[in-house]
């Protein structure tokens, strides 16, 4: 029996959220249930998601990106940083490009938020692996 809402299977069906702060509410059930939600940032800006899991079971949170053309997502965060039942993950969005969170493991309720936290300007160095930066380094070099 699926939860109500159920929430997309996988990222290419996640349920969009927006990310102003209001709390979106859900619950999986026992049986490997998983759900995806997304929200598309504005660029140039950091977002803090809040993940909490409202019951006593541990419920595990990844968050995901998608590339600029929402054709591939890699992860964000680590196990280590999802080790407790609360958390907030702060994410610089460049573009805006879908941000994912993954919610699995356990039966039980839990919330997210997304909220823009800042402005950050982009920085003057290009994206592009054809016209990198230089860099100067200097100072004593040890070869071991």
């Amino acid at each position: 029996m699926a939860e109500t809402p159920d929430f997309g299977n996988n990222w290419q069906n996640a349920h969009t959220f927006s990310a102003d702060g209001s709390v979106v509410e859900g619950s999986l059930n026992t049986g490997g249930d998983v759900d995806w939600l997304k929200f598309i940032p504005s660029p140039q800006y950091i977002y803090a998601v809040s993940c909490s899991s409202i019951d006593a079971g541990y419920t595990d949170f990844q968050i995901f990106s998608a590339n600029k053309y929402n054709s591939m997502i890699y992860e964000i965060t680590s196990e280590e940083s999802l080790s407790s039942t609360s958390f907030t993950f702060y994410i610089y969005c460049e573009t805006p490009a879908a941000i994912y969170v993954k919610v699995y493991d356990n039966d039980g309720d839990y919330e997210i938020s997304a909220w823009a936290d800042r402005a950050f300007p982009l920085d003057s160095y290009s994206d592009a692996c054809s016209s990198p930066h230089n860099i100067t380094l200097s100072g004593q070099t040890t070869v071991i």
